[in-house]
């Protein structure tokens, strides 16, 4: 009975602390997007006068992850708000690339190679949210073996697998509990 009441009291002290992340995400939420609107207007002005192709092209992939944040914002306070997010018909190679891309540009990264091709993939899901989640899965595998190559595998049978797989040495058995916190 009393494993039972501590059980009980660690749940909804979880579920308190839940509640006020949610408060505290869409008020950080909120700021981060009035800050993003005003890199975004910026990047646009400069993108319209820079006459280097080079440079204009360093502006517009800012401009890319800019929208990129934004959506990740929007989506956040989505979820804060209504618990779901928005699925709608997409081709999760679309987010996959994007994520590649991103990825490929930090100064860390060794080669990630999409093993299958680019065969469209078609799901309803969040676009946004599965680009963050490969995006994040793909700097934990370049963080875990720099310049080493990562691969990336998408297999379509009953269900879609999207698989990144590094030469890192692993997850310390004392942190795969919270790997999916």
């Amino acid at each position: 009975m009393t494993h039972s009441l501590r059980r009980s009291l660690s749940e909804l002290s979880q579920q308190r602390a839940l509640v006020a992340m949610g408060e505290f995400a869409a008020g950080l939420s909120h700021e981060v997007r009035n800050a993003l609107t005003s890199i975004r207007v910026d990047l646009e002005r400069a993108e319209r006068k820079i006459p280097d192709e080079s440079t204009r092209k360093l502006v517009t992939r800012a401009m890319k992850h800019v929208q990129r944040i934004e959506g990740t914002v929007t989506g956040s306070l989505r979820v804060a708000r209504t618990g779901q997010s928005r699925r709608e018909p997409m081709d999760v190679m679309d987010p996959l690339a994007a994520a590649i891309e991103s990825a490929s540009a930090r100064e860390a990264a060794g080669p990630i190679r999409l093993n299958n091709g680019k065969a469209p993939v078609a799901l309803r899901g969040d676009a946004t949210a599965l680009e963050q989640m490969f995006l994040n899965l793909l700097l934990n595998a370049v963080e875990a073996a720099p310049g080493r190559p990562v691969d990336v595998s998408v297999e379509t049978a009953e269900e879609i697998v999207v698989s990144i797989a590094d030469q890192g040495p692993g997850i310390a058995p004392e942190d795969a509990d919270r790997v999916w916190q």
